[in-house]
Formats: structure tokens, sequence, C-alpha cells
């Protein structure tokens, strides 16, 4: 309201009041109405409206803008310019954007003058994953609030392991069928046909690899006596893997007098003398009697020496020679016989001059027959001897049944004369 118009207002107002004679003051005196008060413009703003709840200017109206309306200014809460109104002589709430959590969205939302900081990627995003190798295909990643979803939409993703024999690189490495030994349900033979082995047949699995197990195979056995090649090694009761076992006889070909092998002489006085075989432990060196039947014959001299003073030409008694044959744990004493000639002429051999085991010669501590014959000398003469001896299969003696022998000769001037 500008001033001239006030004071006509207020001329007005003072003309009613004096024509009313309602109004009267308290000692019934009539008082004139005080002067309207006088505004004086704020020099220090030069007449400019301030959100102070003043009418700085003196127009009548309080923090108005100068073209009328709210009064107002430029305010800035960090994310650009904005406005705030005077309200009730003070400024109100800044009308301006404000900073925001960062959103992963292309724009700098928190207003820090960096955009997308700490995202891995910004939302919606999409990116390739996958591969197209093979029979697999590539799909889509997308971002999803800065991150990268795990699944890839659409993919067509390897096989944990080749299928074989389809043509496919099923695991996409490149490769196909690789890693396969064969085809699904085709057989091939396993094992072997040999001694008591039986072979068998392996089966390709439907992930293209043979089956572990021989079906139908009888395997390897360890080697028994049993004249079966147990352990299929072509070798029948022989076995080198275990280091026990026999093999042919090597006395094989001694099976008449005439061939005999040759024992080391039997000195009387001397200590026992036995057929020569290499380490016990090697068993195929021992001589067998097998099959049925099947006999050995061995030589050797027993071999006089002197004994002292004596009358020439007298009677020397006696001389006596052991024989023992000594069988394998394996061996049936039954099986075999022993026999003992004392000559130097195989055509004099007969039941007369051979001597045969009996049941009585078995000695079951030594697991063997012993046998002694014994001759009476003469003093000055040679009173040594070729002996024959003979072992022979007489039931069932088999390959596995070894045996050795022993001889011991001496003087005895203590035993009778036969």
């Amino acid at each position: 309201m500008s001033r001239s118009r006030l004071l006509v207002h207020a001329l007005l107002v003072a003309a009613v009041l004096a024509c009313d004679p309602a109004v009267e003051d308290d000692d019934s005196t009539f008082k004139p109405p005080p002067p309207p008060p006088t505004c004086e413009m704020n020099p220090s703003t030069m007449g400019l409206e301030l959100c102070n709840g003043v009418d700085d200017d003196c127009d009548g109206d309080i923090d108005e803008a100068p073209g009328g309306g709210p009064l107002r200014q430029a305010c800035d809460l960090g994310c650009g310019g904005g406005v705030q109104d005077c309200v009730a002589g003070a400024w109100g709430e800044c009308q301006a954007a404000q900073p925001l959590e960062e959103m992963c969205n292309g724009i700098d939302d928190n207003c820090n003058d960096e955009i997308d900081e700490g995202c891995e990627c910004i939302h919606g995003m999409t990116q390739p994953c996958g591969t197209d190798v093979g029979a697999c295909r590539a799909g889509i990643q997308q971002c999803v609030n800065g991150v990268l979803n795990a699944e890839c939409f659409g993919e067509v993703a390897p096989m944990p392991m080749e299928v074989c024999t389809n043509g496919v690189d099923d695991d996409c490495d490149g490769e196909i069928d690789e890693g396969c030994q064969c085809n699904p349900n085709d057989t091939q033979v396993c094992g072997k046909d040999v001694g008591a082995c039986q072979s068998g047949t392996l089966t390709c699995d439907g992930q293209g690899q043979w089956s572990r197990t021989c079906e139908g195979a009888i395997d390897p056995m360890r080697e028994v006596c049993n004249g079966i090649d147990d352990d299929c090694d072509g070798r029948v009761d022989w076995t080198v893997a275990t280091g026990v076992g026999w093999d042919e006889d090597p006395f094989e070909g001694v099976d008449t007098c005439g061939g005999a092998t040759a024992l080391p002489n039997a000195v009387d006085g001397g200590g026992w003398v036995s057929l020569n075989v290499s380490d016990p432990a090697n068993l195929q060196t021992y001589p067998t009697i097998y099959p049925t039947g099947d006999e050995d014959w061995f030589r050797f001299r027993a071999e006089e020496t002197s004994h002292g003073a004596c009358f020439p030409g007298s009677s020397q008694c006696a001389f006596v020679l052991v024989v023992q044959l000594e069988l394998s744990g394996a061996a049936d004493e039954e099986d075999y016989e022993l026999c003992i000639a004392v000559t130097d002429n195989c055509s004099a051999v007969g039941p007369d001059n051979l001597i045969c085991s009996t049941a009585s010669r078995w000695v079951p501590s030594a697991n063997s027959y012993v046998m002694g014959v014994k001759w009476g000398g003469t003093c000055g003469g040679d009173d040594s001897r070729q002996v024959k001896v003979r072992v022979r299969n007489t039931d069932n003696a088999d390959s596995c049944s070894y045996y050795q022998i022993h001889a011991h000769f001496e003087y005895d001037p203590e035993e009778p004369c036969p």
C-alpha cells in the first residue's frame, strides 16, 4: 500500500470515530486517534526486501519478491542448483537435487564427481558368456545392481565328460571323443587260455571305457603241487614268482643201471656223501621220479683205506654201508622204493643181489628210507666195492615230489662178519 493511500485511510478512520457518539473515553472527553505509524525504509538494504519478517521497503508487504510473490533465493545441496522460499521470516527447505547412493547406472548419483565408483558393471548391461565350441552355445550375463549375474542365460554348457563315439565335442574342449577307449557295448577277449587259466570278456560301458572286470575269466593262482599249471606260466608245478616249485626231472636220462649218475666216493671213516645239487631253495635241480614207473639210477664207490696192523690174509669184519633216501615234505613214502646192489656189473643186477626197502626201513623223524649192507674183508686186500642205487616210483609219486640221496661207509671192527 502506498504512503498517500495510508494517509487517506487514517483520515477516514478518524472521521468515522468523531461522528460516533458511542465512542467515549473513560473521562467522556473526546480524544483524537493516534497518528498512523510511520514506515521507515531499511537504509542498510537500500529498500530491498530481506527474509526477516519486516517490511523492509515499506510497501505494506513483508518478505515479498520485487515483482511480487514470495521472496526466493538460489541454493545448492551438492548435486546442482535449486531455490528456497522465505517463509515466516526464514528461508525454507532448498528445492534442489540431493546426493543419493550410487546406483551403478551411468550417473554420478552421489555427486562426488565420480560415476559408478565401486560398481562391477552398469545395471541392466549384458555381456556374452560361455562358448560356441563343439556342442556348446554361448549365452548372456546381465548386470544386476552393479554385479554380473552368475547365471549365463541361454547357455548350452559343456557336458561333464565326453560321450564316446557320437562324433561330437560334448565337453567343448576342442577335441572329439577324446579319452574314449571303445564303442559302447563292444567286447574283447581278456585273460588267457593257458594252464588252469581261462579267458573272459571285457565290455565297453556307456562312457567308452573298458570294464575293469574280465567276466568269466579264471585268473592265475598260486602254483601248487597238483600236476596243473596253476599260475598259467606255461610250466606245470613250477613257479619263479614264489621260488617254490618243481620242474622236469634233471635226472630223467638215468633210467637204467648203465646210465647211472655218479655220486662222490664214500670213503670209510669219512663223512656222508650226497647227490650234488645246487641251492636247496632251487628245487628244479633235485631229482624226481615222475610219472609212475619212473626210476633213477646212481653209482658210487665204497672205498676202503688202511686200518692199521693186521695179519695178512686174515679176516677183517665188517665194512658197513648206509644209504639214505630223503624225501621232500610233498612226497609220500608209499610212492617210493630204494634198492641197493653191491656189484660192478649192471648185467648182474637182479633179484638175488638187489636189496630193496620195506616199511620197516622208513624213519619218520628223517622223512627217509635208511638201508644198510655189510661185507667182510681181508687184511692186505682191497675190500672196496662198487655200489648201484635205484630209486623207483612204485605208485603215484608226482613231479612235485623230490628227493635226495646220501651215503656213508665205514669199517667197524665190532661188527660181526656177514
